[in-house]
């Protein structure tokens, strides 16, 4: 069953969204588009410095692997330091029903 995980957070004190940019971009061609059952990211702009982030996978077991695999990564980190993680709030779930045109 396919598998969605979101997170809504603010960019840390001082970074600016061309900094998010270039580390979402990072992220994706270093490491989420190399792991298995990954299918689609996308980055939405909630307010001026608040996004949510939207990540489908295949599978629950396939975000798992991926999150295993994410604590030792390079460009998760340069992430992680663009976002001020007080604020972070992840959800995830597999998904029930989808439409699309």
């Amino acid at each position: 069953m396919e598998h969605v995980e979101t997170f809504v957070y603010n960019l840390a004190s001082g970074r600016t969204l061309e900094d998010l940019k270039a580390a979402v971009e990072r992220t994706q061609g270093e490491f989420l588009s190399g792991c298995n059952g990954f299918l689609e990211r996308r980055l939405i702009q909630l307010k001026p410095d608040q996004f949510l982030e939207m990540n489908r996978w295949a599978s629950e077991a396939d975000f798992q692997k991926a999150m295993s695999e994410a604590q030792q990564h390079e460009a998760v980190a340069l992430l992680m330091s663009v976002i001020d993680m007080d604020s972070l709030t992840p959800y995830h779930g597999d998904l029930l029903i989808s439409y699309a045109n």
